[in-house]
């Protein structure tokens, strides 16, 4: 019981951090008018973040169900919970699927638009990437803001 709730407490918390960094909005610029700087993260970051939710949030809504309708033996959780576990994969597949047209979309935007590319604040690396767009040379920075770059 308690290893259910502090699963519940670090999801909610997981999900919220990374929605008041901003990761989850990076999401919604293919849908948006193009600001004067724009950061591209990978196109597997930007999948990975996408897939995060309905996963995430789907383990965290059964694990919240299990919460107030416990069952005595683990394998009838196993029955339980088999259709509601492909349906969160299906789910997840779909947004997926979706989500990769969206991040080509976002940098066929960006081409369009003509904007150039900030190399100093871009950063290429094995476990993140992204690139940063500006309408002009004037609005790129000198620095990424992280340590060696």
């Amino acid at each position: 019981m308690i290893l259910r709730i502090s699963f519940v407490l670090f999801m909610v918390l997981f999900l919220g951090g990374i929605a008041a960094l901003g990761i989850f909005s990076s999401l919604l610029l293919p849908f948006q008018p193009l600001d004067d700087r724009v950061r591209l993260i990978s196109y597997i970051n930007y999948i990975a973040v996408a897939a995060a939710i309905p996963l995430l949030g789907g383990l965290t809504l059964v694990v919240i169900h299990q919460l107030f309708h416990p069952k005595k033996d683990i394998s009838e959780y196993a029955e339980a919970y088999h259709s509601v576990g492909m349906k969160i994969m299906w789910v997840t597949l779909a947004v997926v699927i979706v989500a990769i047209p969206a991040r080509f979309y976002l940098g066929y935007k960006v081409d369009q638009a003509g904007y150039v590319k900030c190399v100093k604040e871009s950063r290429t690396s094995a476990k993140s990437s992204w690139r940063v767009y500006a309408k002009s040379e004037s609005l790129c920075k000198d620095s990424s803001g992280i340590y060696g770059g």
